[in-house]
């Protein structure tokens, strides 16, 4: 038997488990799966210790805090920056990064040909937010050549991507196609919450991916929907990360080559 965990801050309404744990019974396997929250990451050595540890899945606020703590990282989480998900390797614990992949065959397959300024080029994305999601959600954007702008509540030295504050947005959202929410505001229960955007300016031409699972529809979806717009939430991508971190742990995938074409 192992053990499977996810670690983060507050873990009261998170996937994973309830995930995880169906999937043993579905494959028939004597594992368990539990949700570890912490108040700092000094704690991870000693998990990293637990006795028939399986593996972990790591969430916020943890996804760049974990990297010192492990003996390396996979070229993709190298190139994105943030890992979400731990595993053994010849006895050393490693990161990997399964958001990319769950992000980008999620986005690729709610991809509407018919809409082919979303992907052309001829559009920049707006990103929202610059945490450990939003770091594979820009690699994806660009692997595939597209353009983004990212919105941030204060300028970041370290980032060389065009940056646009959200109170600058006002009367420029008509220039965006896919508008992308990595940050976690507007999660159960503060499911009113919103991000500063003119939300008056969301129209036909946006498609919105929220990566936010609970609630299914959040409000800055329903404004995009009210609005003509059409959005998605972050429960494909949640479950293709999930998935992908399954393969690794279970090593039916070689993390140590480029990902990139997993995107197809």
């Amino acid at each position: 038997m192992s053990y499977f965990a996810l670690i983060g801050g507050s873990l009261k309404h998170s996937f994973s488990s309830a995930y995880f744990r169906q999937k043993f019974i579905d494959e028939g396997l004597d594992h368990e799966y539990g949700n570890i929250e912490l108040d700092q990451i000094g704690s991870l050595p000693d998990i990293l210790k637990l006795p028939d540890l399986g593996g972990l899945n790591v969430t916020i606020p943890y996804k760049l805090a974990v990297i010192p703590y492990l003996a390396g990282l996979t070229p993709l989480a190298e190139k994105v920056g943030a890992v979400n998900t731990i595993f053994k390797h010849e006895g050393q614990w490693y990161g990997h990064n399964t958001d990319y992949v769950g992000f980008g065959q999620s986005m690729m397959s709610n991809y509407d040909p018919a809409r082919p300024s979303l992907l052309d080029g001829s559009q920049p994305a707006l990103v929202l937010g610059n945490g450990g999601a939003a770091k594979a959600v820009k690699q994806v954007l660009t692997d595939i050549g597209l353009e983004y702008h990212l919105a941030v509540r204060s300028f970041s030295e370290a980032e060389t991507a065009k940056q646009v504050l959200y109170l600058d947005l006002e009367g420029t959202l008509s220039q965006y196609g896919l508008i992308i929410n990595t940050t976690p505001v507007g999660t159960w229960p503060n499911v009113e919450d919103v991000l500063p955007i003119p939300l008056e300016e969301l129209g036909p031409q946006h498609h919105i991916v929220d990566l936010i699972y609970n609630p299914v529809e959040t409000r800055l979806m329903r404004e995009g929907l009210n609005h003509g717009a059409t959005a998605m939430n972050g429960k494909g991508m949640l479950v293709g990360q999930a998935e992908a971190a399954w393969d690794v742990w279970m090593d039916k995938v070689d993390v140590w080559i480029d990902q990139s074409n997993m995107l197809a």
